[in-house]
């Protein structure tokens, strides 16, 4: 006779070994997994606010006019801006072209002051002086100088103060002089066209918590033509960020789903095999509330264990696994600060929901009597079965009504109105997916004589009796598949945007920046050398920007900017369609500008140029629209005009940028040094090293959630194979039978792998459907691409794992003697 409750417990520990330390696992995996992907999701933003911050510095707003505007910042509207309220701190830059000797080429050059403001976005450290200046690593290495060199500027002798890194994370950036703001202010004050001119632009932050948009909007009202670029509205950083943030939310909830399946599920196996000396127990004269207490102390003890573990084991990984996973995988790892406060919230508030989930079985098996608890044991059909259908049909038709809401409304509201139909849809089904998967079965009985025979026929008429008792192993696997699904599938899709992102910026592997001003003639005479040195590679050239006013029947006298490009050599690489007729005067535009002017291709525009001086616009003829394009390459213009067309060459035209068809870098490197000892003004950019700082990002995240998916399918493999080994011990009384009658040893074989293979494949359907509806309906937010290698992946292993255990399992039970089978109770 057992002395106390905490003897009970004990021998119930003793004797149930297997299902209290898989249990305590179940808990630790999910516990761990949760904690991991909240470190990551902290980590991630820390590295894209890193990233903003590298871009943006300390500012919250830049303030200024259109190039091309006649107004210009003075110093009486830099004070009324500056003193706006909610205006922190401003910081004035001036912004122009200074000539350098030894490049013939003016380089871009910003005036700014000493401040926190102006030092975080142009990230120096130093203060300078008069005499000095600040310029970029690339410039100092064509230039050949080091901190503390001379260097004359516009005929001026300045020292160099500092020398910043390139921003090569950021796009194609232009070389960097930064000089003093008064030092600028006094060298442009001699020229008439920049007197007066205090900034360019100002960078502004807000004070407190000030609203950066009502900030905005205030200044706006102090001059309509003011340009007002406010920091936060960066699409793609703020797109990748919420991404990563539904990613993280939609995987927590069903991975404690899972969790909560399989620990329940061992509870269930538990009660099941005791079922007798609980009925025992409380014929005895045990009270309900002791039966609750023995349960309640099981599952708290193991509940505390593997929230324990798992937190310990988390926050191992995070202080050893990110150490060492940068060398192992040969990927860079970004590691800030572990937040223990976020950890350890996050952490009790999933052991206090898994205490909560666990005290459903807790409290339904206290409650009921000695002859209800042999009833429940054996009972078929799901309790409150029309209610279940109730609650799954509305979560269905919430879901309806939350996704035509979400595609009606705003962005603001959308991604949240689609994340809850998304998961009210995902409930629904798994709440009505068990209730019809007996009558669907039963349905499908005669297909399954016809087509696998009666051993099969048996087997799956066997199991439908078995489907209330069992639900766990299809809803675990299905939200299995649900975790795979939607992680692989919203990775690939943040993997593919940002690589077209990068895509646009570099239509080809190798780009030339040009930093000289040179004349109409040298440009003719570096294009001519460029296709000498780069004939096999096909180099095509775009030209600075220039502005055209253009007429149509419609539209008289709309400005716009064009490019001159060599279309010839565009065609060659595939950057516009070679589907033009190729006439002398033939152009190509974007699809914008189409729709403004309202014409289509084969249309003719009358064109004028503006000559500097001029005063009036000088008509150049008729250009023929033979292609229309979404996007032009490799410039902002929107117009590409062929270089050959020599009415639209210009006074200050220059090779802007040169695209070269080379794949590598290194294929062309000697071309490339033969070009720079001509014309060192070209600076070299490769499409491989700005995807490579890119890709580190995204491997970091499929490191993460590859080790994620491992340890998920190991946690509900194992509970679904504990589940259905210890389904099939249960009814090995009725195996018995079914050999002592007329069944092979390969006979019940075939019934046990047709039974397991029953419920896994059940509950692969549930998954894979649910899963891409989810990711269908989260992808209508921001588009989404799915990975059906993952799927097919996923599934291969889980079907394997079940033939390599319940193979040798099934031949086992079907060694066995028949007449100790018979004797066997399903205790």
């Amino acid at each position: 006779m057992l002395s106390s409750m905490k003897g009970l417990n004990v021998r119930f520990f003793k004797y149930n070994k297997f299902i209290t330390v898989t249990s305590i696992i179940g808990i630790a995996l999910s516990i761990y997994l949760v904690v991991i992907m909240t470190l990551f999701s902290y980590n991630a933003k820390a590295s894209v606010n890193q990233e903003f911050k590298q871009i943006y510095g300390n500012m919250d707003m830049s303030v200024g006019y259109d190039t091309g505007k006649i107004k210009v910042i003075d110093k009486s509207l830099y004070d009324t801006i500056s003193s706006q309220a909610g205006v922190k701190e401003a910081s004035p830059v001036l912004i122009s072209r200074l000539p350098i000797e030894h490049l013939n080429a003016d380089i871009y050059t910003v005036g700014v002051g000493n401040d926190e403001l102006a030092k975080s976005r142009y990230h120096f450290h130093e203060n300078i002086s008069n005499s000095q200046v600040i310029l970029n690593k690339s410039l100092a290495e064509t230039l050949k100088v080091r901190a503390g060199s001379v260097i004359s500027i516009e005929n001026r002798q300045f020292v160099v103060k500092e020398i910043i890194e390139d921003l090569d994370g950021v796009g194609v950036m232009p070389d960097l002089f930064i000089l003093p703001h008064t030092t600028l202010t006094d060298m442009l004050e001699r020229r008439p066209d920049t007197k007066n001119t205090f900034a360019t632009y100002i960078l502004l932050s807000k004070a407190g918590n000030n609203n950066v948009y009502s900030l905005a909007e205030n200044i706006r009202l102090i001059d309509k033509d003011l340009r007002v670029d406010v920091a936060e509205e960066n699409e793609a950083l703020k797109q990748n960020l919420s991404q990563l943030n539904y990613f993280m939310i939609i995987l927590s909830i069903f991975l404690l789903v899972v969790t909560s399946l399989f620990i329940i599920s061992n509870f269930e196996v538990l009660f099941y095999k005791y079922k007798n000396q609980f009925a025992i127990m409380r014929s005895l004269g045990a009270t309900t509330r002791q039966i609750f207490d023995i349960v309640l102390q099981q599952s708290v003890i193991i509940n505390i264990c593997g929230t324990a573990f798992g937190f310990l084991s988390a926050v191992a990984s995070y202080q050893l696994l990110m150490k060492y996973a940068a060398s192992l995988f040969s990927i860079k790892i970004s590691v800030v600060q572990f937040p223990l406060f976020q950890t350890v919230t996050i952490t009790l508030c999933c052991m206090v929901l898994l205490q909560t989930l666990l005290l459903v079985p807790c409290y339904r098996y206290g409650r009921i009597l000695p002859v209800r608890m042999m009833q429940e044991s054996e009972k078929i059909d799901f309790s409150n079965q029309k209610l279940r259908k109730v609650i799954g049909y509305s979560l269905v038709v919430l879901s309806l009504c939350s996704i035509v809401l979400g595609l009606t409304s705003s962005y603001g509201t959308r991604a949240l109105d689609l994340l809850l139909g998304a998961l009210f849809v995902v409930f629904g089904i798994f709440i009505l997916y068990p209730i019809y998967m007996r009558a669907i079965l039963t349905k499908l009985l005669p297909l399954f004589k016809k087509v696998l025979g009666n051993s099969s026929y048996v087997a799956v008429k066997n199991v439908i009796p078995q489907i209330r008792k069992n639900t766990f192993i299809t809803l675990a696997i299905g939200a299995m598949m649900i975790i795979n699904i939607f992680g692989s599938s919203l990775l690939k899709t943040l993997e593919l945007n940002n690589d077209q992102y990068l895509r646009d910026q570099y239509v080809t592997n190798v780009v030339l920046t040009n930093r000289s001003t040179d004349s109409n003639q040298a440009a003719s005479e570096i294009r001519n050398e460029l296709h000498r040195l780069f004939d096999s590679e096909n180099a095509s050239l775009v030209s600075n920007e220039n502005s055209v006013v253009l007429s149509t029947n419609k539209t008289n006298n709309y400005a716009s900017g064009y490019s001159l490009v060599d279309l010839d050599e565009m065609k060659k690489q595939g950057l516009v369609k070679d589907e033009m007729d190729h006439a002398d005067n033939g152009i190509v535009i974007t699809r914008k500008l189409a729709d403004t002017l309202g014409i289509e291709r084969g249309d003719q525009l009358n064109a004028a140029l503006y000559p500097i001086g001029s005063g009036e616009n000088i008509p150049v003829g008729k250009l023929t629209v033979e292609y229309i394009t979404d996007k032009l390459p490799g410039t902002y213009a929107e117009i590409y005009i062929d270089w050959k067309n020599s009415k639209f060459h210009f006074p200050y035209m220059k090779i802007d940028r040169v695209f070269i068809g080379a794949h590598q870098l290194s294929e062309i490197t000697p071309k490339i040094n033969t070009l720079k000892k001509l014309y060192p003004e070209f600076k070299v950019h490769t499409f491989e090293d700005a995807l490579q700082e890119s890709k580190q990002m995204f491997q970091q995240r499929w490191f993460l959630f590859i080790a994620v998916m491992v340890i998920v399918m190991l946690s509900v493999i194992l509970g679904v194979i504990n589940s259905l080994i210890n389904n099939i011990h249960t009814r090995r009384k009725e195996f018995a039978i079914l050999r002592a009658l007329s069944l092979s040893k390969q006979g019940l074989i075939k019934v046990i792998l047709t039974q397991v293979y029953l419920y896994l494949i059940s509950g692969l359907i549930l998954g894979i459907t649910t899963g891409l509806l989810l990711t269908y309906i989260v992808g209508l937010i921001d588009g989404v691409r799915y990975d059906f290698q993952s799927i097919i992946l996923v599934s291969g292993i889980i079907m394997a794992i079940a033939l390599v255990v319940f193979t040798p399992f099934a031949t086992h039970i079907g060694n066995r003697k028949i007449i100790g089978e018979l004797a066997q109770d399903n205790k």
